[in-house]
Order: C-alpha cells, then structure tokens, then sequence
C-alpha cells in the first residue's frame, strides 16, 4: 500500500470532510512522527508496536570480485518491533499473496 491508497482507505474509514482534509491530517501525523525520531525518541503505540532509533555498526564487507575490503560507515535506521494485539491479529488471518 502507498501513501496515496492509505489516504483515500483513511478518508473512507473516517468521516473526513474531503480527500484533501484527510491528506492533511496523514501528512500532519507523519510529520509529527518524523520530529520525534529525528531527536531519538521512542515512539509506543500500544497494541500497534514501537519505533525505535538505532544505529547501525560499520561493516566490512569484501568485494566479491576483486576481495578487496570496502569500509562502510555507521549509520542510523529506525525500527519497528511489532506490538502483541498487531502479532495476534496477524496470526489469525489467512495468508493471501497479490498475483499480476
């Protein structure tokens, strides 16, 4: 699902005036979201799961090719560690696969 398919499943879930409205408030969420990860918070929502901020070690990886040493530097990554309810609720649906 993308952005714009989980906008218009909001504005159909939710008495929103119009798509725009309903724009506005995902992106509003997001945005709120985002602030509290760029200053490392944690985000809980409970049932749901959490956010969390983590930094990644540096690796050193070989090049396959060549077997030289390529360095890579820390980075950071955020992580999302699902909550029970969401775990539960997953477990009992049935498995379906979109085919093209």
């Amino acid at each position: 699902m993308v952005k714009k398919e989980f906008i218009e499943l909001y504005y159909n879930e939710n008495n929103t005036s119009s798509r725009e409205e309903a724009k506005k408030q995902v992106d509003m969420f997001l945005k709120t979201m985002e602030k509290a990860l760029m200053q490392n918070e944690t985000i809980i929502f409970r049932g749901l799961g959490t956010f969390t901020v983590k930094t990644v070690q540096k690796k050193n990886p070989v090049n396959p090719k060549t077997h030289e040493p390529v360095e890579t530097a820390p980075r950071t990554t955020v992580r999302f560690k699902c909550g029970k309810k969401m775990e539960t609720l997953l477990a009992g649906r049935k498995r379906s696969r979109k085919r093209k």
